[in-house]
């Protein structure tokens, strides 16, 4: 969880998204390489039309837990069709993907109308970009930082602001100094997820193709290429995440290498330290500011809503 930006605005709604991912579009350069980012969220209101105003050709992906939700109230609800829903949206190939909604059409072919309404683009790991290395399907980091800050929400705004301020400033020291002292290239959850695929591959067989080609068949008797060149897996797993799969790390144990060398730079200590530099500096208090001599903020004026009593 790396949070850019934050703003306080009156409500959610198309206007005040538009107005932020305004700005955010402007501070990240996001125009001038809009292939390179991937927005999630839940469709809050207003967002889903404001992401596609202002950031166009930004890939933008559906939570899939709201989007299961919204599954179940129209009358799919049920393990089996929870099951079925949520394999079809973890699937990695199209193939895998359309067999999954095969599945659904024999259970109700109304839900998988309701699943083939929806573009998959927005949901699926099979028509993901992997240029962003995330098959991430849940906002469960937004979901985090909002219980990170309960104790700050309830707060005047500029309070709220200052609280939301010192703890981020702590949180990235703190992840800093984690770092530092780590002696591992890769950072450790990732070294935990490449050890616990290499626990798999005790019925995988790599067949050597040539340097950069190898033929894996796992313990399904399912057979899949693996490219160490470009890093590529036709599971897609390997491209989507950046991580090896288990047939990358078949073929590469084979090959007498290390999976940590064939790990995408993004997960690296180095990648991560660089992220983090950027502190967020302390201020002073306001009595110690600069007078600028020019008139203060006047607060907003109330405008009674139609309908309701006015404010004495």
């Amino acid at each position: 969880m790396f949070p850019i930006a934050f703003a306080v605005v009156e409500g959610e709604t198309k206007e005040t998204w538009t107005w932020f991912l305004q700005f955010l579009a402007s501070d990240l350069e996001i125009h001038s390489n809009p292939y390179g980012w991937t927005f999630i969220s839940d469709k809050q209101k207003g967002l889903v039309k404001a992401v596609e105003e202002v950031l166009p050709n930004v890939a933008h992906r559906n939570c899939v837990r709201h989007l299961h939700q919204n599954f179940t109230k129209d009358g799919f609800g049920g393990q089996v069709f929870k099951r079925v829903f949520w394999a079809a949206c973890k699937a990695t190939t199209e193939p895998e993907f359309k067999q999954h909604i095969e599945a659904m059409q024999v259970l109700n072919p109304k839900a998988a109308e309701w699943v083939s309404e929806r573009s998959p683009h927005h949901f699926c790991r099979a028509f993901f970009d992997t240029s962003t290395k995330s098959d991430m399907l849940l906002n469960n980091l937004c979901e985090s930082f909002n219980s990170s800050i309960l104790n700050a929400r309830d707060k005047h705004i500029i309070t709220m602001v200052e609280c939301l301020r010192i703890y981020l400033m702590k949180r990235m020291q703190r992840n800093r100094d984690k770092m530092r002292n780590n002696p591992m290239k890769i950072c450790p959850k990732i070294v935990k997820s490449i050890e616990q695929n290499k626990e798999k591959i005790g019925g995988y067989i790599s067949y050597k193709s040539n340097d950069e080609w190898w033929q894996v068949e796992d313990d399904d008797l399912k057979l899949f290429w693996v490219h160490l060149t470009t890093c590529s897996c036709s599971c897609r797993r390997w491209d989507l995440t950046g991580i090896p799969c288990v047939h990358a790390i078949s073929a590469i144990s084979e090959n007498g290498q290390d999976p940590i060398e064939y790990t995408n730079w993004f997960y690296s200590v180095e990648a991560y330290l660089k992220s983090y530099e950027p502190a967020i500096l302390p201020i002073s208090s306001s009595d110690q500011w600069i007078k600028t001599g020019a008139p203060p903020p006047l607060p907003p004026k109330y405008k009674p809503q139609p309908g309701r009593p006015k404010k004495l």
